[in-house]
């Protein structure tokens, strides 16, 4: 801590003198042996606990005995504030050991969760990271994706299904069916099964009729305009003579000629006659005299 300003004070022993700033009074650095003109106490370790000077001195152990109280365990495992935390843990992640809700947020420094990895400060304790610290090894991955117990569960996977990521207790189980309700007793044949009593239902109480709103009074009509003069009727012309439809020409329709009416077993035609041979003319002789011409 070296020379930096002195925390503020909580008890009576933090308002006694204190020459050397390191939040620790010279009265209780006297009393361990430790040099109150020093600013470097408060970060020793006189006894080797884990635990700093100005721990001890918050939680009111003695820092020169590692077990201060004598009850088994040494004061680095102790819970002073009994938040769930070690004395160790809250020391890592600078929260108060004397002090249960370190930052009065209204929730104990073991449910907070400080690195903001999903994984509450009390359950990184319990798998060795570090709750201030969102990957604690360096390894580029979360400390809720890493598997501390080595059983192929992630961290926060095993903390959303209720089991202790410090445990190695297999592969998450499916989710189970729900249990089967009671069976119920068999019946013997022949026993009458009970008949519930009929439920008589109350007839309905009639509502009142509401009454219905008394309507306004409707407005008088304003009076009519006075009608206007009709006008002189118009005789229409007289209608022209119709004119006579023509007279369609009927079209004479040629009769339709009508075969004759087959004739059973018809005689065969006469035979053509054969035309007369040509009558042969005489011709005249050419050295006979011609006939005399007769004058008349």
């Amino acid at each position: 801590m070296g020379d930096d300003p002195a925390p503020q004070s909580t008890g009576p022993a933090r308002a006694s003198r204190d020459r050397d700033g390191d939040g620790l009074p010279d009265r209780w650095e006297n009393k361990f042996g430790l040099d109150p003109t020093q600013g470097d106490d408060a970060d020793s370790d006189l006894d080797g606990d884990g635990l700093d000077n100005l721990t001890e001195f918050e939680i009111k152990s003695e820092p020169d005995a590692r077990d201060s109280n004598h009850d088994g365990r040494e004061d680095s495992d102790d819970d002073a504030d009994g938040d769930g935390l070690t004395n160790l843990t809250e020391q890592q992640i600078e929260s108060n050991p004397a002090k249960a809700d370190s930052n009065n947020d209204g929730v104990e420094d073991d449910k907070d969760d400080l690195d903001g990895d999903g994984l509450t400060n009390v359950i990184e304790q319990g798998i060795g990271s570090n709750p201030a610290a969102p990957d604690s090894n360096g390894d580029g991955m979360a400390d809720a994706d890493d598997d501390a117990d080595s059983d192929g569960v992630a961290n926060l996977a095993e903390v959303t299904v209720g089991r202790d990521p410090a445990v190695s207790d297999g592969p998450v189980p499916p989710a189970l069916p729900p249990a089967p309700g009671p069976t119920p007793e068999p019946v013997p044949a022949g026993t009458p099964t009970p008949t519930p009593p009929p439920t008589s239902t109350p007839p309905p109480v009639p509502k009142p009729p509401t009454p219905s709103p008394t309507p306004a009074p409707a407005p008088a009509p304003a009076p009519a305009p006075a009608p206007a003069p009709a006008p002189a009727p118009v005789e229409p012309p007289a209608p022209a003579d119709p004119v006579p439809a023509p007279t369609p020409v009927p079209t004479a329709v040629p009769p339709t000629p009508s075969e004759p009416p087959p004739v059973e077993n018809p005689a065969p035609p006469a035979p053509t006659p054969a035309a007369p041979p040509p009558a042969s003319i005489p011709l005249p002789d050419p050295e006979s005299p011609p006939d005399p011409i007769t004058v008349p």
